[in-house]
């Protein structure tokens, strides 16, 4: 199916003891869940639903790869799906040779296992199976690819204005842990739009901002797919006059750290996921 065949459908949020579950319903045809990017293909009337998982228990088995899109726990309850493709966010216009490294994460009863996928589009991976457990998209270490990635902005509503930024994979998990952690600590989003291009894994990248009086404050932490690098941009002006440009720039060579930090007054932190 083309792209622009897929049939858009929001679920239904229901949230159990601070878990949410999204449960989405269709008849027949093509469709895809707004929220996930989740796609699928029944013959029939079809009702399910799903959680994101967590992949911090399992990275210790998969010493040979990676996560590339998020982990999700389906559950069919009533009717059936003929063909089921997983969300990832690696970019295939600047790798279209990585598609033999992709593979898929089977969590079972007896454990996890790394299988194959049918199929591998621009954005999916399609599987050979419907019988559901915890999935989600693997890409192998050591081959040099490209992601789509979101930038996140959240701010305070104090006096002096302080901002968080955030670089993340195209993921919905991910988008979900930083949207629950920053609501506790208080933040709230800015919405902007996307960046349009892809982003180089392993790569550096430096935040910038024209205003004189605002203060970049590097708070680097270890990143995996749920823990991304984080800096915080405090600015040292009140809020009608927090209206400074920023800018994040890719590809600054390692050896220009120190270059940086004198002219630009910014700092280098590395996109990097285990």
């Amino acid at each position: 199916m083309d792209s622009t065949d897929w049939i858009k459908v929001k679920p239904e949020v229901i949230k159990t003891d601070g878990v949410l579950t999204y449960r989405l319903q269709s008849t027949a045809g093509g469709f895809e869940c707004s929220v996930s990017a989740l796609r699928w293909v029944c013959d029939n009337n079809v009702s399910f639903q799903y959680q994101f998982g967590s992949w911090d228990r399992h990275m210790e088995r998969l010493a040979a790869y990676r996560p590339a899109g998020p982990l999700l726990d389906i559950k069919v309850i009533s009717g059936k799906l003929r063909e089921v493709y997983l969300p990832h966010w690696i970019c295939l216009d600047h790798s279209p040779d990585v598609s033999e490294s992709f593979a898929v994460l089977h969590v079972h009863s007896d454990g996890v296992s790394v299988e194959r996928g049918s199929e591998v589009t621009q954005c999916h991976i399609k599987l050979f199976e419907t019988d559901f457990s915890p999935r989600g998209v693997l890409m192998k270490i050591g081959i040099k690819v490209k992601m789509r990635c979101n930038v996140l902005i959240y701010k305070t509503n104090n006096k002096h204005v302080k901002l968080h930024v955030y670089l993340i994979p195209r993921d919905a998990a991910v988008l979900q842990a930083m949207e629950q952690m920053e609501k506790d600590d208080g933040y709230r989003r800015i919405k902007k739009p996307n960046p349009n291009k892809c982003f180089q894994m392993q790569d550096y990248f430096i935040l910038t901002t024209d205003m004189a009086t605002a203060e970049i404050i590097p708070r680097v932490t270890p990143v995996s797919p749920v823990s991304v690098p984080r800096i915080g941009m405090r600015r040292l002006t009140d809020l009608d006059r927090a209206c400074a440009t920023w800018q994040l720039q890719a590809g600054v060579p390692a050896e220009t750290v120190d270059v940086f930090k004198r002219r630009l007054k910014t700092h280098l932190f590395n996109l990097a996921f285990i």
